[in-house]
C-alpha cells in the first residue's frame, strides 16, 4: 500500500514539475482576466450601456474563465508524455479562450446593442388605395435612455413610415415602475409620429390598462381587443389590436375580433407573441406582426436562437413565416429581457421591420 501511494505521489509531483513554468504566469492572467471581466462590467451603467445586475454574467464569465483553466492543466498532465509546446498549448487552450470571451462579452453588451437594423417586406394588398409604409417596433424594453433610444426617432423617420405599430413590452420588468424609465419611455414614443397614426398593444410586461396609464396623454392609440378600420386605406383595410393576457384565452378572443370583420377584409394582426399563428391561419388573418422572441437576443452560428421563451420553440424564432394563407413577421425588437438576465445581444441585432402595403393589381 504504501509502495502505491508513493507511486501516486511521484507521478503527481512529476505532473507539476512539468506545469511549474507556465502555471503561476497563467493563474495570474486567469486572476487578472476575472478583474477585467468585474471592472468593465461595473462600468457599463456610468458609460450608459447597460442597468442591469452584472452579478449573474460575471459570475458564468468567472466559472468559463475557471474553467479554460482547468482545461488547460489537464492538457499539460495528460499530454506530458510527448513533445509538445508549452506556450503554444498555453496560447490555444486557454489565451485565445479568455480573449474570445472578453471580445465576445464587450461586442454584444457595448457594440451590437446599438446597431439599429432594418428588415424589410413587401405585401399586396386587395383593394388598398394606395401604397402603404407600416413601421412595426417591438420589444423597446427601456430602462433609461441610452444612445439606441436617443437614435431610434430619427432612424424611424427616416424610413418615411405611414403608420407606425408597436407589438408590446415597451418597458422593462425591472423598471416597471420607475418613475424616471416611464418619463424617458414617454418622451421616447412622444417623438414617435405617423400620419396614419401610432397604434400599440400590450406585451408581458405591461397590461393594457398599465400601458395606458404609461402613455396617457400622448398621441398613440392602444388597441385593447379593438378592430380598427382606416378610411385612408380603403373601406377593407382593417387593423386588429390583439390583448396579450394567456394564450387560449387570447385565442378565444382573436375568434371574436375577427368575427367583427367582413368577407374581403385585409387584417393586420397585431399581437404580442407568435403563438397564436396556427389559430390566425384558420381564421384568415392575412398579416400578423409579432414580437417576445427577440430572436433569441443570443445566437449560435449556423444554429441560431438558443432560447425563445415561445411555445412552439425555434419554430418562429424570427423573420418572415408564411403558414397556409397568413403572413407571420416575428421582430427581433429593440431591447434586452429584464430581470438577472444579461443585457446582450449578439447575433441578434435590434431591429425596425419596414412592411410596404402595396395595391395588389
Amino acid at each position: 500500500m504504501d509502495n502505491f501511494h508513493c507511486f501516486n505521489m511521484r507521478k503527481i509531483i512529476e505532473g507539476f514539475h512539468i506545469l511549474n513554468p507556465s502555471l503561476l504566469p497563467n493563474f495570474l492572467v486567469l486572476l487578472g482576466y476575472i478583474l477585467v471581466d468585474f471592472i468593465w462590467l461595473r462600468s457599463l451603467p456610468a458609460w450608459g450601456i447597460s442597468y442591469g445586475s452584472i452579478n449573474p454574467t460575471f459570475i458564468l464569465f468567472s466559472i468559463l474563465r475557471v474553467g479554460f483553466f482547468v482545461f488547460w492543466v489537464t492538457l499539460q498532465l495528460d499530454l506530458r508524455r510527448f513533445t509538445v509546446n508549452a506556450l503554444l498549448l498555453s496560447i490555444l487552450s486557454f489565451w485565445v479562450p479568455n480573449l474570445l470571451l472578453l471580445g465576445f462579452g464587450m461586442y454584444g453588451f457595448c457594440i451590437e446593442p446599438f446597431e439599429l437594423t432594418e428588415s424589410h417586406l413587401e405585401i399586396k394588398v386587395q383593394g388598398l388605395n394606395h401604397p402603404v409604409r407600416v413601421i412595426q417596433l417591438s420589444d423597446i424594453h427601456i430602462e433609461h435612455t441610452t444612445k439606441r433610444e436617443q437614435s431610434l426617432p430619427g432612424f424611424v423617420e427616416s424610413l418615411h413610415p405611414d403608420m407606425i405599430v408597436i407589438t408590446g413590452d415597451l418597458i422593462s420588468e425591472s423598471y416597471v415602475n420607475n418613475p424616471q424609465t416611464i418619463e424617458a419611455l414617454r418622451e421616447l414614443v412622444g417623438i414617435l409620429h405617423a400620419p396614419l397614426g401610432v397604434y400599440a398593444v400590450n406585451g408581458n410586461v405591461e397590461t393594457p390598462e398599465r400601458l395606458q396609464l404609461m402613455l396617457d396623454g400622448l398621441n398613440v392609440h392602444i388597441l385593447k381587443n379593438e378592430v380598427v378600420r382606416i378610411p385612408e386605406l380603403g373601406s377593407h383595410f382593417v387593423l386588429v389590436g390583439l390583448n396579450y393576457v394567456e394564450w387560449s384565452f387570447d385565442r378565444e378572443e382573436l375568434s371574436v375580433l375577427m368575427g367583427q370583420t367582413q368577407p374581403g377584409d385585409f387584417t393586420l394582426l397585431l399581437y404580442h407573441k407568435p403563438d397564436l399563428i396556427y389559430a390566425a391561419r384558420d381564421l384568415n388573418v392575412n398579416l400578423y406582426l409579432a414580437g417576445h422572441t427577440h430572436g433569441g437576443q443570443v445566437r449560435l452560428p449556423f444554429y441560431g436562437s438558443i432560447f425563445t421563451n415561445s411555445r412552439y420553440g425555434k419554430t418562429f424564432e424570427m423573420g418572415l413565416y408564411h403558414v397556409g394563407k397568413t403572413t407571420l413577421f416575428v421582430s427581433r425588437g429593440l431591447g434586452f429581457t429584464g430581470g438577472i438576465a444579461p443585457r446582450i445581444r449578439f447575433l441578434a441585432p435590434p431591429e425596425v421591420v419596414t412592411i410596404d402595403l402595396v395595391p395588389e393589381k
